[in-house]
């Protein structure tokens, strides 16, 4: 995981996550689940304490856009477009974690897929563009990589709290909800 910008909530997300391990408990690290405890340090960046909670959910088995929703969900409460079932699906996830806020644009993998989302704020500029022959750029300048227009297949920017995903094994590209 990284980002560009800052996580300005990480003081509160770090005891978040200190005051909850007690309760930790997952089938995928049954009597190891000790291993998993103290991950989060205060005094260590916001970017090192964020990937330590990503990668603790997606290696207890949650996808990184799952994981991510869990941790950076966007602002739904305002969004009049979005299904009862999604909707409920973010206030359950409220039960499991505080969100860590931005502004920030962030990028993060599990080794097969690539994934970009803006925090809820949105005050960090994020776009992307894929090109015909598989390349998916992704950067807060838009002309930071020059490519041939014609080979442009999509492209746009990220508005806050939406995420784009990428399998690099099976090609699947999916936009926000």
């Amino acid at each position: 995981m990284c980002h560009n910008g800052e996580i300005n909530t990480v003081e509160g997300n770090r005891n978040w996550m200190t005051s909850r391990e007690e309760f930790f408990a997952s089938p995928i690290w049954g009597d190891d689940i000790e291993l998993v405890k103290n991950l989060i340090r205060h005094g260590e960046s916001d970017s090192a304490s964020l990937d330590h909670a990503l990668e603790l959910l997606i290696l207890s088995g949650r996808s990184p856009e799952h994981a991510m929703c869990m941790l950076v969900p966007p602002a739904y409460r305002n969004y009049e477009d979005i299904s009862d079932e999604l909707r409920a699906f973010y206030q359950y996830l409220r039960s499991f974690s505080e969100p860590w806020d931005g502004p920030a644009g962030l990028v993060f993998t599990d080794g097969t897929k690539l994934c970009a989302s803006l925090d809820r704020n949105g005050l960090r500029p994020s776009r992307y563009k894929i090109t015909d022959d598989g390349i998916l750029y992704i950067g807060s300048e838009a002309g930071a990589v020059i490519f041939d227009d014609a080979t442009i297949i999509r492209k746009g920017p990220l508005g806050p709290g939406q995420m784009i995903s990428a399998n690099t094994a099976n090609g699947e590209f999916k936009y926000d909800r």
